[in-house]
């Protein structure tokens, strides 16, 4: 295991069965640091303006959950598609956030960076969720470009992927839900 690959002090998460996550009250702002990085962020051409979608937001999320009914289904059988099924769940929960706002990642090198960039400010008391999708990044390309000597993902790696992965859809679905239009 590489040193970036070190599991991510195993995150904790209660599962699904413990509690209700979409029953957790969310904070999100959109002012001073958040507003300001998203302003750069589009200045930079890292961002797109784009029309605000909640319908497009919301199919994101119900794709990203079908994504990790994936992962849970290949967890013992291919470690690699399984950890990439979590992580793409993860990246479409972020991009849903900002399909709903009216933003897109513009893609090519960093595109995926900056989906939690433009996220991460907007949501202070999510901070430890949304860290989580650097580790799944790493991993992920780890994993997907990985040298003929590097080790394969385990399964507890996948394991704590989906369920880092699942905070951040379940994020992603409650500011959908509390955000709702009308």
């Amino acid at each position: 295991m590489t040193p970036s690959r070190k599991h991510p002090d195993r995150y904790g998460i209660r599962s699904p069965e413990t509690r209700d996550p979409l029953s957790v009250p969310l904070t999100w702002s959109c002012d001073g640091q958040a507003r300001t990085t998203v302003e750069y962020l589009v200045s930079e051409g890292k961002l797109d303006r784009v029309e605000p979608d909640h319908t497009h937001a919301t199919a994101f999320v119900a794709e990203a959950r079908r994504h990790l009914d994936s992962a849970h289904t290949l967890v013992d059988t291919d470690t690699p598609l399984a950890f990439v099924a979590a992580y793409d769940a993860a990246r479409k929960a972020l991009a849903a956030i900002l399909a709903d706002q009216g933003l897109r990642s513009r893609g090519g090198d960093g595109g995926h960076a900056v989906l939690l960039d433009a996220v991460h400010p907007q949501f202070p008391s999510e901070r430890e969720t949304l860290r989580r999708f650097t580790w799944l990044r790493t991993t992920r390309n780890e994993t997907e470009y990985r040298e003929p000597n590097q080790p394969i993902v385990t399964p507890l790696e996948v394991v704590d992927g989906i369920a880092a992965a699942g905070a951040i859809v379940d994020l992603a679905d409650r500011y959908l839900r509390q955000h709702g239009r009308a």
